[in-house]
């Protein structure tokens, strides 16, 4: 079994802490490591999040730069906290380390905003339309079959952020063609429209569709943008078969919140967009066979 594993919010937190009281104490990381009999290579680890930290591991490099007090306690407390077994744990065995570390993002985030040129958006999903998405890529990718079901699974779980007592605050933007682009048969398309149209009454969800009509700002791929109290943004890019997070790079989330911003700008309002949900239904998935 693998053990690829994301790092987590609390755990990224941690780590640029651990950097920087390690510099207010005016020691290199290679006399950290000298002291504490460590190689130069894991301070780095640790200072980067490359590795889960160890409450033990913190205790050491807080003794080492004399902090004490409710800093320290804070610290490892927010370290012990992140060791607690999550949902998405029991999935790191097929999930990339991005995937996972997406995920736990997306549960800490307070909003989010979506652009997707190709498939409904995962979040957004029925069963049936997440099956049949998840199969379509399984035919360019080493996954076996066997884990499909598992990939489903993970999915839908993430879904449980929009639907939570503290509900992720999520803005959508789909390209229309994917309103039109048939992925399954009609009954699938019909009640993945219908699902869409439900979700976009929640007072959470903001929904908008750009138009076909028109020449519009757009990116190559899906984006996903996450804003993480306490942290700031996230930009998530995801390819054919596997996406990318992007959190220290300030200009490439910057360009991504420009993007955001005219893609808002060329949408259809979130009344109009749900009229042309129903009208797609009518025109294509309301009946008949294709």
């Amino acid at each position: 079994m693998s053990t690829r594993t994301g790092r987590s919010i609390r755990q990224r937190r941690a780590a640029a802490e651990l950097k920087r009281l390690r510099e207010l104490a005016l020691l290199t990381a290679d006399e950290v490591a000298q002291r504490l009999g460590w190689s130069a290579s894991k301070v780095s680890r640790v200072e980067n999040a490359r590795i889960r930290l160890k409450p033990n591991d913190v205790e050491r490099l807080l003794g080492l730069y004399e902090v004490g007090g409710e800093q320290r306690e804070t610290l490892i407390s927010l370290v012990a906290e992140d060791g607690h077994k999550k949902w998405w744990d029991a999935y790191a065995d097929i999930l990339s380390p991005e995937l996972l570390s997406l995920i736990s993002f997306e549960a800490e985030a307070s909003t989010a905003l979506n652009y997707e040129p190709m498939v409904i958006p995962g979040l957004l999903q029925t069963r049936a339309y997440a099956r049949r998405v998840i199969h379509m890529w399984q035919s360019i990718t080493s996954v076996p079959p066997p884990e499909l079901e598992r990939r489903l699974e993970v999915r839908l779980n993430r879904q449980r952020v929009i639907s939570s007592n503290d509900p992720l605050k999520l803005s959508v933007i789909i390209d229309e063609a994917v309103l039109r682009r048939q992925i399954d048969e009609r009954a699938v398309m019909r009640e993945q429209l219908h699902h869409l149209i439900d979700a976009s009454e929640l007072p959470n969800v903001r929904l908008q569709i750009l138009s076909l009509s028109g020449l519009h700002v757009t990116s190559a791929g899906p984006i996903m943008s996450l804003r993480i109290p306490e942290f700031g943004d996230v930009v998530y890019l995801e390819n054919f078969t596997d996406g990318h997070l992007y959190i220290d790079d300030a200009a490439l989330i910057y360009q991504h919140a420009l993007v955001f911003e005219k893609l808002h700008e060329a949408s259809l309002d979130p009344d109009e967009s749900r009229q042309l949900i129903r009208r797609t239904v009518n025109e294509l998935w309301a009946s008949g066979e294709r």
